[in-house]
């Protein structure tokens, strides 16, 4: 990476990982709400945000592609349980949902100061 480019990338890595919180908010809202469509229209919002954020950061893919399997087991999990969610029939998929956007967001962290080394 150029260091012209430095500055603007930081940014972008800075707006994901604030997506990233905001969107985890959300998936609990969405499981706690279901089946409100409301917070589902939201989730899947901020997923093509962070999907559009994270194909600007070269090295997120293998990490992006985890939180979108996850995304799509737990979006199937629900539609699967219909309108009565146990929180208990969720958990793993909850589990692996979180663990993959820690991951994600573990992977964006790492990238921030590799990134302010190649702005000296």
């Amino acid at each position: 990476m150029s260091a012209s480019n430095a500055p603007a990338l930081r940014a972008i890595a800075q707006q994901l990982l604030a997506l990233l919180e905001s969107y985890e908010q959300e998936v609990g809202r969405m499981v706690t709400h279901w089946p409100d469509a409301k917070h589902y229209v939201e989730v899947n919002r901020q997923m093509n945000q962070i999907r559009d954020l994270g194909g600007a950061l070269a090295g997120l893919h293998a990490a992006w592609a985890e939180v979108l399997i996850a995304h799509a087991d737990l979006i199937r999990a629900l539609l699967n349980a219909g309108d009565a969610v146990d929180a208990g029939q969720l958990a793993p998929e909850r589990r692996r949902h979180a663990l993959a956007t820690q991951q994600l967001r573990a992977r964006v962290q790492w990238l921030l100061p590799c990134e302010e080394d190649g702005a000296s």
